[in-house]
């Protein structure tokens, strides 16, 4: 096993494992698009990837894609048919995996991605990205995988505002609805996995991750957390496996917008002295993207690297250029 590894890439090899050899994936946008592009060159090289930009694959995509309309994912692509194509193998019940992340999660799995705050009071509401396809997912998927940062903020007694169907309050809501989707059957936070009770459709710690206890990842829950009894520590990834996922995303994580996560894993399996914080992806016009950029590797992949750039440590800083960031100033591509 390994010895140094980021939390995102513990993450990114845990949740691989749930997605089978042949199974249909639905992916949305951030850290699950890495980690169906580390299931397909590792042990599901014959799963179908789908996006809700219209990307249909049967190979990795080429590079590192951040978004569900990504260059990247349509890059040799097998089928482009547009977004109607995908959302409708949705509603046919063509999908066995949607996977997903967002702000806030509930007991039973539902999921706020549209804001916090009280939506009745628009003063008090603080909007984010919103759904996307994340409702269409979880209300057809087959079976629905989630990954998510954890602290009591986000894993709540009752999120603010039920944007994606888990088990709603409960056993038979799911059906009452006529959804045709299984419901979620397994989160992965920065703190541990989680699965649900077949009975009570309640979700349970079934892995806390290295450095992590029972009661620390209690303590980051709001809700009365039930802990499996054969509950144990996650596996740290294999050398084999961080190789190929750093061939994958080189940025460590950075199409997951977290800030201020303990990135870095020492031997005892608890951050590194001195790396125990980096930011995410930058959000604002004045700010370099690693991995979003021409600098960064990711872009090497799909076109010339723009000549007379230095890099991720850009001066001039990077702006929005159609659905990517590129820096500020740079020549035109060589």
């Amino acid at each position: 096993m390994a010895s140094n590894f980021k939390l995102t890439e513990l993450m990114v090899v845990r949740c691989a494992k749930e997605i089978n050899d042949g199974e249909v994936v639905f992916a949305g946008v951030g850290l699950p698009l890495v980690v169906v592009g580390f299931a397909m060159v590792t042990h599901a090289q014959n799963m179908i990837l789908f996006t809700e930009g219209g990307s249909i694959r049967a190979t990795a995509p080429p590079g590192l894609a951040i978004t569900v309309d990504d260059p990247a994912l349509f890059c040799n692509g097998d089928a482009t048919f547009g977004m109607l194509a995908t959302m409708a193998a949705l509603q046919r019940g063509e999908v066995d995996v949607a996977f997903i992340g967002g702000a806030q999660i509930d007991k039973y799995g539902n999921i706020n991605s549209t804001g916090v705050g009280d939506w009745s009071k628009p003063e008090s509401f603080t909007y984010f990205a919103g759904s996307g396809g994340a409702n269409d997912m979880a209300t057809s998927g087959k079976k629905v995988l989630a990954i998510m940062p954890q602290d009591p903020k986000k894993f709540v007694e009752k999120v603010d505002y039920l944007t994606t169907p888990g088990y709603l309050d409960g056993p038979g809501a799911r059906k009452k609805l006529g959804m045709i989707g299984g419901g979620p059957t397994v989160v992965v936070s920065t703190m541990g996995v989680y699965k649900f009770d077949d009975a009570t459709k309640e979700m349970y710690l079934a892995e806390y991750f290295p450095g992590q206890t029972v009661d620390k990842v209690r303590a980051n829950c709001s809700f009365d957390l039930n802990v499996a009894s054969n509950v144990k520590e996650t596996e740290p990834p294999t050398e084999q496996e961080l190789t190929i996922l750093r061939g994958i995303d080189p940025t460590g994580g950075a199409a997951f917008c977290f800030r201020r996560l303990p990135f870095v894993f020492s031997s005892a399996g608890t951050p590194s002295s001195g790396e125990s914080t980096r930011p995410g992806p930058a959000r604002d016009g004045n700010s370099v993207i690693p991995g979003a950029c021409c600098g960064s590797p990711r872009f090497q992949t799909a076109r010339p690297r723009r000549s007379g750039c230095p890099g991720e440590n850009h001066p001039g800083g990077s702006v929005r250029w159609g659905n990517e960031r590129r820096h500020r100033d740079c020549p035109s591509p060589a």
